[in-house]
């Protein structure tokens, strides 16, 4: 009887030594789980820190810039002109054009050949008026220098020189002049002034305005501003803008009808919202210079602007 007591409480023992060791086993099956599931987070944490890390460098790798202008070209001189009358008469030659330098590179490269394809342009039209028969490249190289610029505008005041002699230009003028308006988020903004005089009652003054993603490292278009779908939307808004501008000028009519009525190309943003910068004729008589037209920030059309500035 004894004997069968002593092996119950043996095999009652053995199973709680059984229970023991299965809970020692447990814990320790957790702690492994828990200290795994650390060090997981241990390695999540510092890729997700290099993330963020590597997002803020992206967003303040471009740099607060350093802008200074440099004179390429300017040249001016008086020449002698045959008159009607076969006396000699005076006439005055003048051509400029300047740069915007900075410590970017690729935005240098931009600057340049935005002068260059003014000068381009330009010179297209005095071979016109000279009747020269000289091709322009349609497609520019990827490269451009200011020797490239220099060369450029050194032709244009030659063939200015000899409109002026053929023609009896009085005077012939062609200045490209660029200021630096300023940088904010990832916008760059730039402003090409551009006068041209060739002998009339006056000149004419143009604006070029330079908004550059610095993101894309390219110039914001008009389609990259507004979608085509939003567009005809925006053009209302506008137009109302011009019809006010118009009553306030004690105009009977507007100068244009609303199916010439266009969005311009030439805008730049401030604290005011969206300015639209229109060429002198284009909505006004030439005595009224270029005519601005602004979408203001509050106004609902304003949400239908994609760049952000």
């Amino acid at each position: 009887m004894i004997l069968l007591i002593l092996m119950k409480l043996m095999k009652l023992e053995g199973a709680i030594s059984m229970k023991k060791t299965f809970l020692t086993l447990s814990v320790s099956a957790v702690l492994l789980l828990s200290a795994c599931n650390d060090k997981d987070n241990v390695k999540i944490e510092p890729k997700a820190a290099t993330q963020t890390q590597v997002a803020t460098e992206q967003k303040t790798e471009f740099p607060a810039l350093n802008v200074k202008t440099v004179d390429i070209f300017n040249k001016g001189e008086t020449i002698e002109i045959p008159s009607n009358k076969g006396e000699k008469e005076q006439a005055s030659l003048f051509t400029y054009v300047n740069l915007a330098e900075t410590q970017v590179a690729w935005l240098n490269q931009l600057l340049l050949n935005t002068q260059y394809k003014q000068g381009i342009n330009y010179l297209k039209h005095l071979n016109q008026i000279n009747e020269t028969q000289e091709s322009q490249p349609e497609v520019l190289p990827t490269i451009l220098s200011k020797a490239n610029l220099t060369q450029l505008f050194t032709l244009i005041h030659q063939r200015s020189l000899e409109v002026a002699k053929k023609n009896g230009n009085r005077g012939m003028e062609f200045a490209v002049q660029t200021t630096y308006l300023g940088q904010k988020n990832n916008w760059v903004g730039f402003h090409n002034t551009i006068y041209s005089y060739e002998g009339g009652a006056h000149g004419i003054e143009i604006s070029e305005y330079l908004n550059i993603d610095v993101d894309k490292q390219s110039l914001v278009t008009l389609d990259q501003l507004i979608d085509k779908k939003d567009q005809p939307a925006i053009l209302n808004a506008l137009w109302k803008v011009y019809d006010d501008l118009s009553k306030e000028a004690n105009f009977n009519t507007n100068y244009i009808e609303k199916t010439d009525f266009y969005i311009s190309p030439d805008f730049y943003f401030d604290q005011d919202g969206v300015n639209f910068v229109y060429q002198p004729y284009a909505l006004f008589p030439y005595a009224f210079g270029e005519i601005t037209l602004t979408l203001p920030w509050e106004q609902q059309e304003a949400e239908l602007i994609k760049f952000e500035w």
